[in-house]
């Protein structure tokens, strides 16, 4: 989940930097080229990215239709309620 994705990140930038066991188990490092399959809500994807860094890319791939229109459009920043 994106929230979770959060908490993850907030771990590897600690002080401690608590090892994450996607990133630990693919081997990522800065500059790298990565592809998730899976994109999903893209939790995975932010991770990696924040590791591959600004020299590095992320590609997400997604087969439900709903999900890749959610991620190419974005979500609404004012809901209407």
């Amino acid at each position: 989940s994106p929230g979770l994705a959060m908490i993850r990140l907030k771990r590897l930038q600690s002080a401690q930097g608590v090892p994450d066991p996607l990133i630990d188990h693919a081997g990522v490092r800065p500059g790298d080229r990565i592809v998730d399959a899976t994109f999903g809500l893209g939790a995975d994807a932010r991770v990696v990215a924040s590791v591959a860094g600004p020299t590095g890319q992320v590609i997400g791939l997604e087969a439900s239709k709903a999900l890749a229109v959610l991620h190419a459009e974005g979500l609404p920043l004012e809901r209407p309620w």
